[in-house]
């Protein structure tokens, strides 16, 4: 499957959760007025296919806003660990001007129990024919587990190696969402609001 076509899949089943997102941001006062064209993204993570999963959602929503963009996690190989230096060094050679990246602060997963309702249908008319016949079903009865997690997302001006911008962003998801299905909404939302912010120079929202 093209890594687009996946990035865009996961993006709509990401929306199709059900999943909430609440999110604060600040510009860094030091570096506002700064625009960026061209983006490395990340999003650390020891498994492998929930970070290729983030990592190109965050790029497919830059991308949509105009935005040139490269994934840490192809150009370090992830099987070993990785110095500050290293990874400046590999950005900056990929000639991005910003360097994005998520992380999880937090998660967990609330537990609503769901009573069993029981419901009964029949004729049960005056004489005594219709209770011969009828229906008894039992719905709920189980127990309903909701994702939770708190995502932190940074852009760093890759020049002046500083924060430029830093939100916290919580996603709430229903109990068909998953832990990969959260991030890639936070990164949505994250990005949506750069855009907003006005620190995507290349921002043409569809």
């Amino acid at each position: 499957m093209p890594r687009v076509f996946l990035a865009l899949v996961l993006l709509t089943a990401a929306s199709c959760a059900g999943i909430e997102t609440d999110l604060a941001a600040v510009v860094s006062p030091e570096l506002a007025g700064r625009s960026y064209r061209q983006i490395c993204v990340s999003a650390p993570d020891g498994d492998l296919r929930m970070r290729s999963a983030v990592e190109d959602a965050m790029s497919a929503a830059l991308a949509d806003r105009g935005i040139a963009t490269t994934r840490l996690g192809q150009l370090l190989f992830p099987g070993k660990e990785h110095g500050e230096d290293e990874i400046a060094a590999a950005v900056k050679q990929t000639g991005a001007d910003g360097f994005l990246v998520l992380k999880p602060i937090s998660s967990w997963t609330d537990e609503q129990w769901i009573p069993p309702t029981i419901t009964t249908s029949g004729y049960g008319g005056r004489r005594p024919w219709g209770w011969g016949y009828g229906t008894s079903w039992v719905s709920g009865g189980y127990t309903v587990s909701r994702p939770r997690a708190t995502i932190d997302v940074r852009l760093f001006d890759v020049a002046k190696e500083d924060v430029t911008w830093v939100a916290s962003v919580g996603v709430a998801g229903g109990g068909d969402a998953d832990w990969t299905a959260l991030r890639i909404e936070a990164a949505r939302a994250a990005i949506a609001r750069l855009a907003q912010d006005g620190l995507l120079a290349g921002n043409a929202p569809r």
